[in-house]
């Protein structure tokens, strides 16, 4: 098992933005990528409710283009979710048991 370190910082090291990518558990019973989505986290944060502590992060989703990896990489392509309505990205907030 590794550890590693995700970022969401508006300057990294004096320089621009840094907003790591993330992979979410949305179906634990689909296999490889079938069962992951992919976020890109805009912010962490925690919050208390009725004595319980939730460590949540604020993402913005990303769609797989395709129903398989890419023949050249041999990795998937993904594209920004956006909205039908205003062609606004997609947030939401998802808790960090999710992340994997």
């Amino acid at each position: 098992m590794r550890c590693e370190r995700i970022r969401a910082v508006t300057s990294w090291r004096k320089g621009p933005s840094r907003y790591d990518t993330i992979f979410v558990n949305t179906d634990p019973t689909a296999e490889g990528m079938r069962g992951l989505d992919v976020a890109r986290v805009r912010l962490f944060f925690s919050f208390s409710h009725e004595g319980v502590q939730y460590p949540c992060a604020l993402v913005r989703w990303f769609s797989c283009v395709g129903d398989s990896p890419d023949n050249t990489t041999g990795m998937w392509i993904v594209e920004p979710d956006t909205s039908d309505d205003d062609g606004e990205t997609l947030t939401s907030i998802i808790h960090l048991d999710t992340v994997l």
